[in-house]
């Protein structure tokens, strides 16, 4: 306490007259420590970054100009780096794109308030998860690139709109009437913009995923194939005896030639754009990445092929189904044949099964019986 020239202390104010901290001075210092507790553990959010770029332009406090790039250099080191951003200068909002593939958006909801928009946002960042957990860093920045680029457009947008709003006379010489009208078709194309990003960006997902799970079943079917072939040898070479009728080496045969068959039904297709996996296949190679699951469904597919062809010929050379071969065809080449389009032909195969089932199976009637012309009378 000071001591005045008389060498007097002056007597302690009452209680009731020391000054106490306003309302405004406690809310600065609980932010101060609130700022600096964020800084010291690495708990910075972004909201506090935005609350703070925004406090330095309309705060009218130089707390936040003073923490902004504090709180901004402590946001960049938790998140190992921003490769993008932008802040809006006139809303609480902003985007951020982190060299760790994050996407992080903050949307004022007190200048926009669309639920619409805020939905359309909430998919796509869903939708970025999605990308940077499934895709490479080539596709992941080739789809999702764009998607910053509009979502800045349309903070930009807002934060315009938002400025005009509150400044009317200031930049424009209209009337109100117009300048509402101006905001709202602005906000019509934010909204119809975000929404056809949203689809074109979903479309692009898809695809990048669609293509790499290609990949991993034709690997797969490759390695298929590969196993057949080992299986064959064995056959052909270590097996000796009969199976199904047939001689083992015929036998090895059909099955390589229905696998190859399957084979290459697939890879024509693919090369056509005529094969697709569908969403669900896509959605169980996501859910279980690791385990490799497309790879062992592709590499299936040759059995699968094998099988149908081992089947048909069976059936064939038992005389279930009504083909002969010309004369002079020797039984392996007929039967390699027959097998290769089994496997190519699934199709082809099931309905030449389907209609030696209907021909077996279907009612003759019995000698003797008196026929009219609508067919055989029924039997009571």
């Amino acid at each position: 306490m000071a001591i005045h020239e008389t060498g007097e202390r002056p007597a302690p104010l009452p209680e009731t007259v020391r000054e106490a901290p306003g309302r405004g001075e406690t809310e600065a210092l609980n932010r101060r420590d609130e700022f600096q507790l964020a800084i010291e553990t690495g708990t910075v959010t972004l909201d506090q970054v935005v609350e703070a770029n925004f406090g330095r332009f309309h705060g009218g406090d130089h707390l936040y100009g003073e923490f902004y790039p504090r709180l901004l250099q402590s946001f960049d080191h938790q998140h190992g780096g921003i490769s993008r951003s932008y802040f809006a200068r006139h809303t609480e909002s902003a985007v951020v794109l982190t060299n760790e593939k994050e996407l992080f958006v903050k949307v004022s909801t007190s200048a926009f308030d669309d639920a619409e928009f805020i939905g359309i946002l909430s998919k796509l960042t869903l939708l970025h998860l999605q990308a940077r957990e499934f895709l490479s860093d080539d596709d992941f920045r080739i789809s999702m690139d764009p998607v910053f680029n509009v979502i800045t457009y349309c903070l930009q947008v807002i934060d315009r709109m938002t400025y005009h709003a509150e400044t009317p006379n200031q930049l424009v010489a209209k009337d109100a009437a117009q300048i509402r009208r101006d905001l709202a078709r602005q906000q019509q194309v934010v909204e119809e913009l975000l929404r056809d990003e949203y689809a074109r960006a979903e479309d692009d997902f898809y695809k990048v995923v669609q293509r790499n799970a290609l990949v991993r079943y034709f690997y797969g079917m490759l390695a298929g194939v590969a196993g057949l072939g080992v299986a064959a040898w064995w056959m052909g070479f270590l097996y000796h005896g009969t199976v199904f009728g047939l001689s083992n080496s015929t036998m090895a045969t059909v099955l390589v030639a229905g696998a190859i068959g399957a084979f290459i039904s697939v890879l024509t297709r693919m090369s056509s754009g005529r094969f697709s996996l569908s969403r669900g296949t896509v959605a169980l190679q996501q859910a279980k990445r690791k385990a490799m699951m497309l790879f062992v469904l592709g590499a299936f597919r040759p059995i699968m092929g094998a099988v149908f062809a081992a089947a048909f010929v069976t059936f064939q050379d038992s005389g279930l189904i009504p083909i002969q071969p010309k004369e002079g065809i020797t039984p392996t080449t007929y039967y390699t044949g027959l097998a290769f389009l089994a496997g190519f032909s699934e199709r082809w195969a099931q309905d030449m099964v389907v209609s030696t089932r209907t021909t077996l199976l279907e009612p003759r009637p019995s000698v003797g019986s008196a026929a009219g012309p609508d067919g055989p009378s029924p039997t009571i």
